[in-house]
């Protein structure tokens, strides 16, 4: 079986680049007339026509060489790569889970996939373990050497990345797909470039961009897509290029990210709107669950959010993010025991989820089983030391009566960031040992570093109290009051 993204037949008879492909669709679409319908013909066809950017015509040869020969792993590739292009990333994940099931265990493709994949998913940890076991196949083929590039970007080597596409460039130029190489030779360029200039990372976005733009690897739509993607820090900036990607091509991923940057601006309807309506024009768009589900989550409305996190993983029974959502859901419902429940499912399919242990903690603690809590909350600290853990093991110390122990994970804590709420549990823990004068020091850390609600100053005002400072301890109380304190 030959398997090679790049060439097709055995002979080399064509190179798949932007300048050969619609010839190579020529070709194939006449010996598949003539009646040569096998699974490679479709396959290449499909390639062909991705390299040509007809995404549409790519998926349907894609299938047909898919049912074609179901074991004709390059299909599955195909189909990971054009449902990933298109923002239908569950349905990529399951024919990537498809190509990992029958594909070698060294198979380049399926690395690359999943790098591609799970880097746009912003899953980091899956995704930086797949792009160092792409790197440690440490094959010297042009085509493999252009997959490590990306790996080594994934990674954040920006060197090896560069050093990876010149050494493919030298060994077989010509032959390789020109646009691609080009672009990640500039990508690896701008990042070296960022890393020792210490300059904005958005420059590094931008520069590919423009070189991707230069190069015609990327269509005016996805240059204005991607230039979009940066709209946690510039929303307004980002909403105009999804607008201007849009106008052009009107295609789902880019009315999601359009979605997903209004909800930010607060129009969460009209963002629920979109969503509804890209399922309702095709249904396999089942992202747009999640979607949906934390849209009616920012409006409280928990009873649609559940439906839509069920939704998500009945499409979909390994959304990672879709569990949590529910977890979250079922927690602000008071409903902890379900949560737990839902838990135990994602512990048995992620037992290394990052956050598992951590949101194991809070759900104990929200049921008050402050030892179940404390033992979760010692199993995250294992696998991630920081200030949140060591604060959370303070609080459920404090309940459980141990306030030592607690100031020494505060303490702790504060080693790794310094937080006012870790100086509200501090000060709690120090009141509880009499230690007034300096729980009134914490306390007023605490307020300093932005710790301003109503239970602060109550705690504070109780502290007064205890060091017989009446008048200071009535306007501590009058602020608590003043912010919803009801004693």
């Amino acid at each position: 079986m030959f398997d090679n993204i790049n060439v097709f037949y055995d002979d080399a008879e064509f190179h798949i680049t932007e300048f050969t492909a619609r010839k190579v669709i020529r070709l194939l679409k006449k010996r598949i007339a003539e009646g040569e319908k096998s699974a490679q013909n479709y396959a290449f066809l499909a390639d062909a026509y991705m390299t040509d950017k007809k995404m549409h015509k790519a998926l349907k040869n894609a299938l047909r060489a898919k049912a074609t020969d179901p074991d004709y792993y390059y299909a599955d590739v195909l189909l990971v790569m054009i449902y990933q292009n298109d923002g239908r990333f569950a349905k990529a994940e399951k024919y990537l889970i498809e190509l990992f099931e029958k594909a070698p265990e060294d198979y380049e493709l399926a690395y690359f996939c999943a790098v591609v994949l799970y880097g746009q998913l912003f899953r980091e940890r899956a995704c930086k373990n797949y792009a160092k076991k792409l790197i440690n196949l440490n094959r010297t083929t042009p085509a493999y050497l252009l997959f490590k590039a990306y790996a080594y970007l994934a990674l954040g080597e920006f060197f090896n990345a560069l050093k990876s596409v010149l050494k493919a460039m030298l060994q077989d130029g010509k032959n390789l797909c020109i646009s691609p190489q080009i672009f990640l030779l500039s990508s690896a360029l701008s990042a070296l470039l960022i890393e020792k200039l210490n300059m904005d990372i958005c420059i590094f976005s931008k520069l590919s961009m423009f070189f991707g733009r230069l190069t015609h690897s990327i269509s005016k739509d996805e240059y204005y897509y991607i230039l979009s993607e940066n709209y946690y820090e510039d929303t307004e900036n980002c909403l105009a290029k999804i607008e201007k990607a849009i106008s052009i091509n009107p295609k789902p991923a880019y009315l999601i990210r359009k979605a997903s940057i209004i909800s930010m601006l607060g129009q969460t309807e009209e963002a629920v709107e979109i969503y509804k309506n890209i399922l309702k024009k095709d249904a396999s768009y089942v992202e747009c669950y999640g979607y949906l589900c934390g849209a009616y989550q920012i409006t409280n409305d928990y009873k649609s959010a559940l439906e839509y996190a069920n939704l998500a993983l009945l499409n979909n029974n390994m959304d990672e993010s879709a569990y949590y959502h529910k977890i979250s859901i079922l927690r602000k419902m008071k409903r902890p025991s379900d949560a737990l429940k839902v838990l135990e499912k994602l512990e048995k399919i992620y037992p290394e989820s990052q956050m598992l242990y951590y949101i194991f903690a809070q759900t104990y603690a929200d049921m008050e089983d402050y030892n179940k809590a404390l033992l979760c909350i010692n199993k995250q600290l294992i696998k991630e030391k920081d200030a949140p853990n060591y604060r959370d093991k303070m609080v459920f110390l404090f309940r459980l009566e141990r306030y030592e122990e607690g100031l020494e994970c505060g303490k702790k804590a504060l080693e790794y960031e310094e937080q006012g709420l870790i100086y509200y549990w501090i000060a709690c823990c120090e009141a509880y040992l009499d230690r007034f004068e300096e729980a009134l020091d914490s306390i007023n850390k605490a307020i300093l570093l932005g710790e301003y609600d109503m239970w602060t100053f109550a705690q504070k005002y109780k502290i007064l109290q205890e060091l017989g400072r009446e008048k200071e301890a009535h306007f501590a109380y009058q602020k608590a009051v003043e912010l919803g304190y009801d004693e």
